[in-house]
Protein backbone atom coordinates (compact mmCIF):
# COMPACT_ATOMS: atom_id res chain seq x y z
CA UNK A 1 0.00 0.00 0.00
CA UNK A 2 1.23 3.49 -0.84
CA UNK A 3 2.18 5.77 2.03
CA UNK A 4 1.61 9.46 2.61
CA UNK A 5 4.59 11.54 1.54
CA UNK A 6 4.66 15.20 2.51
CA UNK A 7 7.52 17.53 3.34
CA UNK A 8 7.76 21.24 4.12
CA UNK A 9 10.40 23.75 3.02
CA UNK A 10 11.05 27.37 4.00
CA UNK A 11 11.24 29.69 1.00
CA UNK A 12 13.49 32.75 1.15
CA UNK A 13 12.67 34.02 -2.36
CA UNK A 14 8.99 33.48 -3.12
CA UNK A 15 9.08 35.28 -6.48
CA UNK A 16 11.80 33.02 -7.90
CA UNK A 17 10.20 29.90 -6.46
CA UNK A 18 6.82 30.77 -7.94
CA UNK A 19 8.41 31.40 -11.35
CA UNK A 20 10.25 28.08 -11.15
CA UNK A 21 7.14 26.06 -10.27
CA UNK A 22 5.20 27.31 -13.28
CA UNK A 23 8.07 27.53 -15.79
CA UNK A 24 7.37 24.96 -18.53
CA UNK A 25 11.00 25.10 -19.67
CA UNK A 26 12.33 24.09 -16.23
CA UNK A 27 9.65 21.53 -15.34
CA UNK A 28 9.40 18.14 -17.00
CA UNK A 29 5.61 18.42 -17.24
CA UNK A 30 3.12 20.76 -15.56
CA UNK A 31 -0.23 19.01 -15.18
CA UNK A 32 -2.09 21.75 -13.31
CA UNK A 33 -1.39 25.22 -11.97
CA UNK A 34 -3.66 27.48 -9.94
CA UNK A 35 -3.24 30.75 -8.05
CA UNK A 36 -5.30 32.25 -5.23
CA UNK A 37 -3.49 35.52 -4.64
CA UNK A 38 -4.89 38.71 -3.17
CA UNK A 39 -1.37 40.15 -3.07
CA UNK A 40 1.58 39.28 -5.31
CA UNK A 41 4.70 37.42 -4.19
CA UNK A 42 6.63 40.62 -4.88
CA UNK A 43 4.44 42.41 -2.33
CA UNK A 44 5.11 39.62 0.16
CA UNK A 45 8.83 39.89 -0.51
CA UNK A 46 8.83 43.68 -0.03
CA UNK A 47 6.87 43.35 3.19
CA UNK A 48 9.25 40.76 4.66
CA UNK A 49 12.30 42.83 3.75
CA UNK A 50 10.68 45.90 5.28
CA UNK A 51 9.90 44.04 8.51
CA UNK A 52 13.24 42.26 8.90
CA UNK A 53 14.43 42.68 12.50
CA UNK A 54 17.78 40.84 12.40
CA UNK A 55 20.59 40.13 9.94
CA UNK A 56 18.76 36.94 8.97
CA UNK A 57 16.26 37.48 6.15
CA UNK A 58 12.64 36.63 6.89
CA UNK A 59 11.10 33.59 5.22
CA UNK A 60 8.83 34.83 2.46
CA UNK A 61 6.70 31.68 2.16
CA UNK A 62 6.40 27.99 2.96
CA UNK A 63 6.12 25.18 0.46
CA UNK A 64 4.45 21.82 1.00
CA UNK A 65 5.44 19.04 -1.40
CA UNK A 66 2.93 16.15 -1.48
CA UNK A 67 3.02 12.92 -3.50
CA UNK A 68 -0.28 12.19 -5.24
CA UNK A 69 -1.76 8.95 -6.62
CA UNK A 70 -0.58 8.73 -10.23
CA UNK A 71 -4.08 7.82 -11.42
CA UNK A 72 -5.27 11.34 -10.55
CA UNK A 73 -3.53 12.60 -13.68
CA UNK A 74 -6.22 10.84 -15.73
CA UNK A 75 -9.04 12.86 -14.13
CA UNK A 76 -8.27 16.57 -14.19
CA UNK A 77 -11.50 17.54 -12.43
CA UNK A 78 -10.79 15.16 -9.56
CA UNK A 79 -7.18 16.34 -9.44
CA UNK A 80 -8.40 19.92 -9.21
CA UNK A 81 -10.78 19.09 -6.35
CA UNK A 82 -8.15 17.11 -4.44
CA UNK A 83 -5.57 19.91 -4.69
CA UNK A 84 -8.12 22.58 -3.78
CA UNK A 85 -9.11 20.56 -0.70
CA UNK A 86 -5.48 20.00 0.30
CA UNK A 87 -4.72 23.72 -0.01
CA UNK A 88 -7.85 24.69 1.91
CA UNK A 89 -7.22 22.23 4.76
CA UNK A 90 -3.49 22.97 5.09
CA UNK A 91 -3.53 26.75 4.65
CA UNK A 92 -6.98 27.55 6.04
CA UNK A 93 -8.55 30.91 5.11
CA UNK A 94 -7.37 34.24 3.77
CA UNK A 95 -3.74 33.46 2.94
CA UNK A 96 -2.18 33.87 -0.49
CA UNK A 97 -1.16 30.64 -2.19
CA UNK A 98 -0.61 28.88 -5.48
CA UNK A 99 -0.04 25.26 -6.36
CA UNK A 100 1.48 23.37 -9.26
CA UNK A 101 1.09 19.67 -10.05
CA UNK A 102 4.06 18.10 -11.84
CA UNK A 103 5.03 14.81 -13.41
CA UNK A 104 8.62 13.63 -13.26
CA UNK A 105 10.32 12.69 -16.53
CA UNK A 106 9.23 9.03 -16.45
CA UNK A 107 5.70 9.81 -15.25
CA UNK A 108 6.15 7.69 -12.15
CA UNK A 109 5.77 10.42 -9.54
CA UNK A 110 2.78 12.76 -9.67
CA UNK A 111 3.12 15.45 -7.00
CA UNK A 112 1.90 18.87 -5.99
CA UNK A 113 3.84 21.86 -4.69
CA UNK A 114 1.72 24.21 -2.56
CA UNK A 115 3.43 27.58 -2.08
CA UNK A 116 1.78 29.81 0.52
CA UNK A 117 2.24 32.75 2.84
CA UNK A 118 2.41 32.30 6.60
CA UNK A 119 0.61 35.62 6.97
CA UNK A 120 -3.12 36.19 6.75
CA UNK A 121 -4.19 39.10 4.54
CA UNK A 122 -5.83 42.12 6.10
CA UNK A 123 -9.41 42.08 4.82
CA UNK A 124 -10.19 45.76 5.35
CA UNK A 125 -7.44 48.08 4.22
CA UNK A 126 -7.54 51.85 3.88
CA UNK A 127 -4.97 53.27 1.44
CA UNK A 128 -2.83 56.18 2.57
CA UNK A 129 -3.54 59.35 0.60
CA UNK A 130 -1.71 62.63 0.30
CA UNK A 131 -3.38 65.25 2.48
CA UNK A 132 -1.97 68.10 0.41
CA UNK A 133 -0.23 68.72 -2.89
CA UNK A 134 3.42 67.63 -2.86
CA UNK A 135 5.99 69.73 -4.74
CA UNK A 136 9.63 68.90 -5.41
CA UNK A 137 12.61 70.67 -6.91
CA UNK A 138 13.05 69.36 -10.48
CA UNK A 139 16.79 68.93 -10.08
CA UNK A 140 17.34 67.91 -6.47
CA UNK A 141 13.96 66.15 -5.96
CA UNK A 142 13.82 67.69 -2.50
CA UNK A 143 10.52 69.01 -1.14
CA UNK A 144 9.79 72.52 -2.31
CA UNK A 145 7.13 75.17 -1.89
CA UNK A 146 4.45 75.46 -4.54
CA UNK A 147 5.56 78.90 -5.67
CA UNK A 148 9.30 78.15 -5.56
CA UNK A 149 11.45 78.51 -8.67
CA UNK A 150 12.07 75.14 -10.40
CA UNK A 151 9.33 73.43 -8.34
CA UNK A 152 7.06 70.78 -9.89
CA UNK A 153 3.90 69.07 -8.66
CA UNK A 154 4.61 65.38 -8.07
CA UNK A 155 1.56 64.31 -6.03
CA UNK A 156 -1.89 65.84 -5.81
CA UNK A 157 -4.01 66.08 -2.67
CA UNK A 158 -6.16 62.93 -2.36
CA UNK A 159 -3.85 60.82 -4.53
CA UNK A 160 -3.07 57.28 -3.25
CA UNK A 161 0.45 56.88 -1.87
CA UNK A 162 2.74 54.19 -3.31
CA UNK A 163 6.18 52.83 -2.36
CA UNK A 164 9.27 52.65 -4.62
CA UNK A 165 8.07 49.33 -6.09
CA UNK A 166 4.70 50.84 -6.96
CA UNK A 167 2.78 49.03 -4.22
CA UNK A 168 -0.05 50.90 -2.51
CA UNK A 169 0.68 52.10 1.01
CA UNK A 170 -1.99 51.43 3.63
CA UNK A 171 -2.94 52.87 6.99
CA UNK A 172 -2.28 49.45 8.53
CA UNK A 173 0.01 46.60 7.47
CA UNK A 174 -1.19 44.65 4.46
CA UNK A 175 -0.45 41.39 6.27
CA UNK A 176 -1.12 40.14 9.77
CA UNK A 177 1.62 38.60 11.99
CA UNK A 178 2.85 35.17 10.92
CA UNK A 179 0.65 32.25 11.97
CA UNK A 180 2.47 30.53 14.84
CA UNK A 181 1.04 27.10 14.03
CA UNK A 182 3.72 26.74 11.36
CA UNK A 183 6.53 26.68 13.93
CA UNK A 184 4.83 23.95 15.94
CA UNK A 185 6.76 20.68 16.13
CA UNK A 186 3.55 18.81 15.29
CA UNK A 187 2.63 20.82 12.21
CA UNK A 188 4.45 18.66 9.65
CA UNK A 189 2.71 15.60 11.04
CA UNK A 190 -0.61 17.43 10.82
CA UNK A 191 0.08 18.01 7.10
CA UNK A 192 0.49 14.25 6.65
CA UNK A 193 -2.72 13.63 8.61
CA UNK A 194 -4.59 16.15 6.43
CA UNK A 195 -3.20 14.57 3.26
CA UNK A 196 -4.37 11.13 4.34
CA UNK A 197 -7.81 12.47 5.29
CA UNK A 198 -8.35 14.44 2.06
CA UNK A 199 -7.23 11.63 -0.22
CA UNK A 200 -9.37 9.13 1.70
CA UNK A 201 -12.39 11.42 1.22
CA UNK A 202 -11.77 11.16 -2.52
CA UNK A 203 -11.41 7.37 -2.46
CA UNK A 204 -7.65 6.98 -2.09
CA UNK A 205 -6.40 4.93 0.86
CA UNK A 206 -2.88 5.86 1.96
CA UNK A 207 -1.03 4.81 5.07
CA UNK A 208 0.90 7.08 7.39
CA UNK A 209 4.44 5.76 7.76
CA UNK A 210 5.36 6.59 11.34
CA UNK A 211 7.47 4.90 14.00
CA UNK A 212 4.37 3.07 15.16
CA UNK A 213 3.32 2.04 11.66
CA UNK A 214 3.87 -1.61 10.66
CA UNK A 215 4.61 -0.56 7.07
CA UNK A 216 7.97 0.08 5.47
CA UNK A 217 8.69 3.50 3.92
CA UNK A 218 9.30 3.85 0.20
CA UNK A 219 12.22 5.77 -1.26
CA UNK A 220 11.66 9.16 -2.88
CA UNK A 221 12.40 9.37 -6.60
CA UNK A 222 14.05 12.77 -6.43
CA UNK A 223 14.15 15.01 -9.47
CA UNK A 224 17.70 15.14 -10.80
CA UNK A 225 18.84 12.12 -8.76
CA UNK A 226 21.52 9.87 -10.22
CA UNK A 227 20.22 7.02 -12.36
CA UNK A 228 21.91 4.34 -10.23
CA UNK A 229 20.02 5.63 -7.18
CA UNK A 230 16.72 5.78 -9.09
CA UNK A 231 17.18 2.24 -10.36
CA UNK A 232 17.80 0.85 -6.87
CA UNK A 233 15.02 3.02 -5.38
CA UNK A 234 12.52 1.60 -7.87
CA UNK A 235 13.57 -1.96 -7.01
CA UNK A 236 13.29 -1.14 -3.30
CA UNK A 237 9.85 0.44 -3.72
CA UNK A 238 8.61 -2.56 -5.70
CA UNK A 239 9.53 -4.97 -2.90
CA UNK A 240 8.30 -2.60 -0.17
CA UNK A 241 4.95 -2.28 -1.92
CA UNK A 242 4.62 -6.06 -2.07
CA UNK A 243 5.62 -6.39 1.58
CA UNK A 244 3.21 -3.67 2.76
CA UNK A 245 0.30 -5.13 0.78
CA UNK A 246 0.85 -8.52 2.43
CA UNK A 247 1.17 -7.00 5.89
CA UNK A 248 -2.05 -5.01 5.41
CA UNK A 249 -4.00 -8.10 4.36
CA UNK A 250 -2.61 -10.13 7.26
CA UNK A 251 -3.53 -7.48 9.83
CA UNK A 252 -7.03 -7.21 8.37
CA UNK A 253 -7.49 -10.96 8.88
CA UNK A 254 -5.73 -11.04 12.25
CA UNK A 255 -5.69 -7.59 13.94
CA UNK A 256 -3.56 -9.02 16.77
CA UNK A 257 -0.67 -9.26 14.28
CA UNK A 258 -0.28 -5.46 14.26
CA UNK A 259 2.17 -5.41 17.17
CA UNK A 260 4.13 -8.34 15.74
CA UNK A 261 4.59 -6.52 12.44
CA UNK A 262 5.77 -3.39 14.24
CA UNK A 263 8.54 -5.51 15.76
CA UNK A 264 9.30 -7.16 12.41
CA UNK A 265 9.56 -3.74 10.75
CA UNK A 266 12.00 -2.47 13.39
CA UNK A 267 14.25 -5.53 13.08
CA UNK A 268 14.09 -5.48 9.28
CA UNK A 269 15.08 -1.80 9.08
CA UNK A 270 18.00 -2.45 11.42
CA UNK A 271 19.19 -5.24 9.11
CA UNK A 272 18.74 -3.00 6.08
CA UNK A 273 20.74 -0.24 7.75
CA UNK A 274 23.57 -2.69 8.42
CA UNK A 275 23.45 -3.94 4.81
CA UNK A 276 23.68 -0.37 3.46
CA UNK A 277 26.22 0.90 6.01
CA UNK A 278 29.44 0.16 4.12
CA UNK A 279 28.42 1.59 0.73
CA UNK A 280 26.07 4.27 2.18
CA UNK A 281 23.47 3.62 -0.52
CA UNK A 282 20.71 1.15 -1.32
CA UNK A 283 22.40 -2.20 -1.84
CA UNK A 284 21.16 -5.40 -3.56
CA UNK A 285 21.46 -7.09 -0.16
CA UNK A 286 19.02 -4.61 1.41
CA UNK A 287 16.54 -5.12 -1.41
CA UNK A 288 16.88 -8.89 -1.04
CA UNK A 289 16.12 -8.61 2.68
CA UNK A 290 12.81 -6.94 1.90
CA UNK A 291 12.13 -9.43 -0.88
CA UNK A 292 12.66 -12.33 1.53
CA UNK A 293 10.34 -10.79 4.11
CA UNK A 294 7.70 -10.05 1.48
CA UNK A 295 7.85 -13.71 0.40
CA UNK A 296 7.54 -14.82 4.03
CA UNK A 297 4.54 -12.54 4.63
CA UNK A 298 2.71 -13.73 1.52
CA UNK A 299 3.47 -17.38 2.36
CA UNK A 300 2.11 -16.87 5.89
CA UNK A 301 -0.92 -15.10 4.43
CA UNK A 302 -1.59 -17.95 2.01
CA UNK A 303 -1.39 -20.51 4.81
CA UNK A 304 -3.76 -18.42 6.92
CA UNK A 305 -6.28 -18.15 4.08
CA UNK A 306 -6.16 -21.91 3.54
CA UNK A 307 -6.64 -22.47 7.27
CA UNK A 308 -9.61 -20.08 7.39
CA UNK A 309 -11.14 -21.72 4.31
CA UNK A 310 -10.77 -25.19 5.83
CA UNK A 311 -12.35 -24.04 9.10
CA UNK A 312 -15.28 -22.51 7.26
CA UNK A 313 -15.74 -25.78 5.38
CA UNK A 314 -15.67 -27.81 8.60
CA UNK A 315 -18.23 -25.54 10.23
CA UNK A 316 -20.59 -25.95 7.28
CA UNK A 317 -20.21 -29.76 7.40
CA UNK A 318 -21.03 -29.75 11.11
CA UNK A 319 -24.23 -27.77 10.64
Amino acid sequence: MASVYARVAKISNAVDRSNYLKDEKRQEEIVLHKENMQNSWQEHSSFEKGHQKTNVANNEALEVHIALPNSLANDKQMLDRVCDDLAHEIIVENKDYEYAVHWNHNRTNLHVHILFSERENQTELEPKIYKKDIWQDKDTHKLAKANAVNAELVHRKGEVQRDKEGNIKYQTDVFKPKDKQYISRNWVQSVRDITQKVLKAHGYELDLTTKDSPYLPQKKLYKGAREDYLEKAREWNKEVKRYNEGVKQHIELEPAQLENYRIVKKELLENVKEANAEEKKITPRAIQLVNDMANWVHQSLMQLKVYCKDNVGKEKNNE
